[in-house]
């Protein structure tokens, strides 16, 4: 089947309803394919995604990779803690792909640190040349649940006065622990990561670990359709090497007024 069935597939079964429930909202296939594009990961690279899905992130790595005729097989990894999911992107990659695909269903945040549990394949710090993710939004790690304060991150808010952290900080965080020094990173942000004020102990911590290069501010309606009423961005690290110099960092923003379709998911002319 195309993708574009199995993405239909996907919509019908899994309703928006229930993707806010779970904190899914569906990247949309241009949104995805321009930050593959941005990163320009190479066959030889390792991809990971700590939030896959149904694996359009890492399906969209490996056709970008096997563009190259190169004969190197690409290997990706995708994690999801929804087994319904895990199932949708083992079809979408698993069958009829020149590519390698690691996957387990198990909660991202959790797994780096599980006491005396190994991985059950690479996903440590350092791991991967190249990461995209689209981290579940709208989820917060209260003091309690025993994730928070693993992070820098959520330590940073919770000593900060907070009794809770945003999931998608720590995804952040996470993403560039599983990165090779010099590595990089592609996410889907909410907008209040680089804005709210009540964060900036936890902008801190991330700077510590790498530099954003670029910043794509996308307009209200680009996850509007999927039931997300949260403004975005699509945001690119790079993951310090291991020797930090000290240097002046340009970071390329670019604010996109139309992704091709309105409020309503109706098409719209010039994208």
């Amino acid at each position: 089947l195309s993708l574009d069935i199995r993405s239909a597939a996907l919509r019908t079964f899994l309703t928006p309803e229930i993707r806010r429930g779970l904190g899914i909202f569906l990247t949309p296939g241009d949104v995805v394919r321009m930050m593959v594009e941005v990163l320009d990961p190479k066959p030889a690279e390792s991809v990971l995604d700590p939030a896959c899905g149904s694996g359009t992130f890492l399906l969209e790595a490996i056709r970008h990779a096997t563009e190259s005729r190169t004969s190197r097989t690409p290997v990706v990894t995708g994690v999801d803690k929804n087994p319904r999911m895990l199932l949708l992107a083992e079809l979408n990659l698993g069958h009829g792909w020149n590519a390698t695909f690691r996957r387990a269903c198990a909660d991202s945040l959790r797994l780096p640190e599980a006491a005396g549990s190994p991985a059950p394949f690479p996903f440590e710090p350092d791991c991967a040349d190249v990461v995209f993710t689209n981290p579940p939004f709208g989820v917060t790690v209260t003091r309690d649940a025993g994730i928070a304060d693993r992070y820098r991150t959520g330590a940073a808010l919770i000593d900060g006065g907070l009794d809770r952290a945003p999931s998608e900080i720590l995804f952040l965080e996470l993403c560039l622990r599983l990165l090779k020094p010099g590595g990089r990173l592609g996410i889907v942000l909410p907008r209040s990561v680089f804005t709210n004020d009540r964060l900036a102990p936890a902008r801190e911590a991330v700077d510590a670990m790498g530099t954003l290069t670029h910043l794509v501010d996308l307009p209200p309606e680009t996850f509007s359709a999927t039931g997300a009423q949260t403004t975005t961005a699509a945001a690119f690290f790079r993951k310090h090497p291991r020797r930090r110099r000290a240097r002046h960092v340009d970071v390329r923003v670019c604010r996109v007024s139309n992704v091709g379709f309105d409020l309503t998911g109706r098409h719209r002319r010039g994208n």
